[in-house]
């Protein structure tokens, strides 16, 4: 296990104008200690000259008490005209708590094109998510098995009404997921090209937020969490996570820019608040120079976690409950500005209430023989 302990906290982004705080008079800003545990190999590619898309991009989560599952992406990472021609996610699990992985398949309902997205682990035991093919699932607790919701959507925000089981304001793959509020009502957040937004030969994207009073039934526009202009980055605020934080409040991490062109790989990392349960949300502000896919993970003990990739694979603590300062820098995958190594996307799982499992590829990670193959990894990350 490879243990970092921090001193001081690291100030990255901070809120006002005032007299910054010292570590005597805040307590959040005792050390904060990570523990990286060695990675653990979900699966392996065997072929090598591998395209972009293929063997990347994986997600973890935990559907039941005691299984994990990782699906990632087979098929090259650009627009299919026929679904047809998709191949299925590689999909893995494990009943160890991450130790091994066994090849598997999918879950009920669990259709999405990159496997298990984002699930919503509501505090009464129920499990949903939704997705642009499966629409909204839900697993109530005791039952242990996945039905389909009916809902409609009344989406002011992209003129967008419907009423059915699959509608794109709750595709939730990567690009979005549903959050349970501290009132339970539900807000799915999304990423869309608003209407009237950008120019040029790439639209400019926005982010934005519905919300549901009724388990999911009825969603109504809520939000704009964050929209492009002409002064804004290539691909706007798109990619987003949203976490309840500790005190009450909702953050959200955005990534902006983004291709694989030379000068749009290193896209600025924003975070937005909402005090006021996602109806408003503050201005963008700079976490990062760089990230993209961001991840948001809040643990039991308090304590936020932030991954965010290209280039590598990086993890930032929040322990102020606010999500205004974080620590605690860790590089999991440290490639410089070569972007060869990994996608830079990441899913997390909490596993206990201090520790959590993120998932994440990389490119040239050796095999048996030594040759650099095409990985899914895991790894156990504890922080105090």
């Amino acid at each position: 296990m490879i243990s970092l302990a921090v001193t001081a906290s690291i100030v990255l982004l901070t809120a006002g104008d005032g007299p910054q705080a010292t570590a005597s008079d805040k307590p959040w800003m005792e050390q904060v200690t990570v523990t990286v545990g060695p990675p653990v190999v979900v699966a392996q590619a065997v072929e090598t000259g591998l395209v972009w898309g293929v063997w990347q991009f994986p997600t973890i989560s935990r559907p039941e008490p005691g299984k994990l599952l990782v699906a990632f992406n087979m098929n090259e990472d650009r627009p299919y005209d026929n679904p047809a021609d998709l191949k299925p996610p590689g999909r893995y699990a494990s009943v160890d708590g991450g130790m091994s992985w066994q090849p598997c398949d999918l879950e009920p309902g669990f259709t999405s094109l990159y496997g298990p997205v984002k699930l919503c682990h509501r505090r009464n035991g129920d499990v949903l998510y939704s997705s642009a093919k499966s629409g909204l699932m839900v697993r109530h607790a005791g039952t242990g098995q996945w039905h389909s919701v009916p809902f409609t959507v009344e989406d002011a925000i992209t003129g967008v009404a419907n009423a059915g089981q699959k509608h794109p304001s709750l595709s939730l793959y990567a690009l979005g997921q549903i959050v349970e509020l501290p009132d339970d009502s539900l807000l799915g957040v999304r990423m869309t090209r608003l209407q009237g937004r950008g120019s040029g030969p790439r639209p400019k994207w926005g982010t934005y937020c519905l919300r549901s009073v009724d388990d999911g039934r009825t969603w109504k526009s809520h939000a704009v969490i964050a929209q492009d202009d002409a002064n804004q980055p290539l691909n706007g605020y798109c990619e987003p996570s949203v976490e309840v934080m500790p005190d009450g409040s909702l953050l959200a991490a955005l990534r902006t820019e983004g291709g694989m062109e030379a000068d749009q790989k290193t896209g600025v990392l924003y975070l937005a608040q909402s005090c006021d349960g996602g109806l408003t949300w503050s201005t963008p502000r700079a976490v990062n120079p760089f990230g993209v896919f961001p991840q948001l993970l809040r643990l039991d003990n308090n304590i936020v976690v932030l991954a965010f990739g290209r280039p590598g694979v990086n993890l930032l603590f929040n322990v102020d409950g606010r999500g205004e300062r974080w620590q605690g820098l860790t590089l999991l995958v440290n490639e410089g500005q070569r972007f060869t190594h990994t996608s830079g996307y990441t899913s997390l799982v909490a596993t206990g209430a201090d520790r959590f499992l993120i998932a994440y590829d990389q490119f040239d990670y050796p095999d048996a023989d030594g040759e650099p193959r095409k990985t899914i990894l895991v790894r156990e990350v504890v922080v105090r």
